[in-house]
């Protein structure tokens, strides 16, 4: 199941839900500035959901020629096994990490020194959107690390505090992300 629009074969909203329990998800990477022009499309996200049984092999399908067309943080879940999954890709380099016991935060960022070496966005200004929000979930996530319910969840994916200005104001350094 995907949200999509008439003529497309892919996901328009960033998330997929299959008949195998796969769920899955992405934030782009921002600054991305490599590329590989003999690989292949993001397409193979269309593909490895349709077709993976398992985290394992959709992680396969979408490193397999990936051309870094669309580098993300792809975040994958299966219901089957209550694994959770977050896939660091850009083009030329990935990073996988793997849970049953915990989450992932995903603001648009490259955490990994190799997928990271691949963008020109500036880790060291902690002002940014991306940083700031990172660094935000991972308080609120610190809060609540002997379990997150639905419920729970929705409240943080909700914050309006913004960590630069030290105040609960919408704008697009909080996590709720008011643009």
């Amino acid at each position: 199941m995907m949200q999509t629009m008439p003529g497309s074969i892919s996901s328009g909203t960033d998330w997929y839900q299959t008949e195998q329990g796969l769920m899955i998800a992405e934030t782009a990477i921002t600054g991305m500035n490599t590329f590989n022009p003999d690989g292949l499309p993001v397409l193979r996200s269309r593909k490895a959901t349709q077709y993976a049984r398992c985290i394992d092999e959709w992680v396969k399908i979408m490193i397999h020629q990936n051309n870094g067309g669309y580098p993300n943080d792809w975040l994958v879940g299966d219901a089957r096994t209550g694994e959770i999954a977050c896939l660091e890709l850009g083009s030329s380099n990935h990073k996988l990490e793997r849970t049953r016991n915990g989450a992932f935060v995903g603001s648009n960022l490259a955490m990994s020194d190799e997928v990271r070496s691949e963008t020109t966005f500036d880790y060291s200004n902690q002002d940014g959107t991306c940083t700031v929000r990172r660094e935000r979930l991972e308080q609120l996530l610190k809060l609540h690390e002997r379990g997150l319910l639905v419920e729970m969840a929705k409240v943080l994916l909700a914050d309006h505090y913004d960590g630069t200005a030290h105040t609960s104001v919408p704008n697009r350094n909080t996590v709720c992300g008011h643009v």
